[in-house]
């Protein structure tokens, strides 16, 4: 059974690829449940996992009727997963957040009110990052407002803390690549959306897996162009003036996240 839409509350879904996540994907689940903001609907998609996965997130659909269990028939990575999700969305709003990731008790609330308050259709927020091999906190801010011409100089846009308003953009789908489709997905949001807002709140935690994707830097670097080639027209103009500057942002970013703070949120 699907969730009741709450009068006067618009309805939030929650967009959770899982693959063999079983030891971490409740905190993440937990962290939904306990939103100050209620109105919502967690669909996560288990990607064939080959771990206890799907039976954690049965256990908590059958338990909670705001959660849908999904799962597909053969691996089919994150992106696609959450489109999955993203098709099954009934919500006036789509959110996203990853399995070993989670939020702030009041980040619905919170995002939801600055987007209401203010008519902004696309919005994201501050974050932090936890990587495995360190205790230090590092906060990661980001530019107030963001266009598809600062997009293709870097994307300070984490996955975990998007919201955009579904009713007026429609809904938009990750392109089926490996690395960096979410970075494609925000240059296609904002081909409705025009402009990004940021609430300047961190609301999200990120867990850094250091065996996992986002630990191949190269690779990353390598669809950095390929995202620039599949968002703009004139990419081989864009490249030659905005892979320096990425590169560099991205080395102060590793670096010195303070410097990369100050200049981010005046980029």
């Amino acid at each position: 059974m699907r969730p009741l839409i709450e009068k006067n509350k618009q309805l939030v879904s929650i967009v959770m690829p899982a693959y063999n996540c079983e030891e971490k994907i409740h905190h993440a689940i937990e962290s939904v449940k306990s939103q100050t903001y209620c109105n919502w609907e967690l669909i996560i998609v288990d990607d064939c996992s080959k771990d206890e996965t799907l039976r954690v997130i049965e256990n908590y659909a059958n338990s909670d009727k705001r959660i849908l269990s999904l799962k597909n028939i053969r691996n089919k990575g994150a992106a696609e997963s959450r489109n999955i999700a993203t098709d099954k969305a009934l919500g006036h709003y789509i959110a996203f957040l990853d399995s070993d990731d989670f939020w702030s008790k009041d980040k619905l609330l919170n995002q939801i009110t600055f987007m209401e308050s203010n008519s902004y259709d696309f919005t994201y927020t501050y974050y932090e990052v936890k990587k495995e091999d360190q205790r230090k906190r590092i906060i990661y801010k980001a530019p107030k407002i963001l266009n598809k011409i600062k997009m293709s100089f870097m994307c300070p846009i984490g996955c975990l803390t998007v919201m955009y308003n579904v009713k007026k953009i429609g809904k938009i789908y990750a392109p089926k690549l490996q690395r960096r489709n979410d970075y494609i997905l925000w240059i296609e949001i904002l081909r409705k959306s025009k402009l990004a807002f940021c609430l300047n709140q961190n609301l999200a935690t990120y867990k850094v897996n250091n065996d996992g994707l986002s630990s191949s830097k190269l690779l990353n670097i390598y669809y950095y162009f390929k995202v620039i080639k599949l968002s703009y027209k004139y990419w081989y103009l864009i490249l030659p003036l905005t892979t320096p500057i990425y590169l560099l942002l991205i080395l102060i970013k590793k670096t010195t996240p303070e410097f990369y703070n100050i200049i981010i949120k005046n980029l």
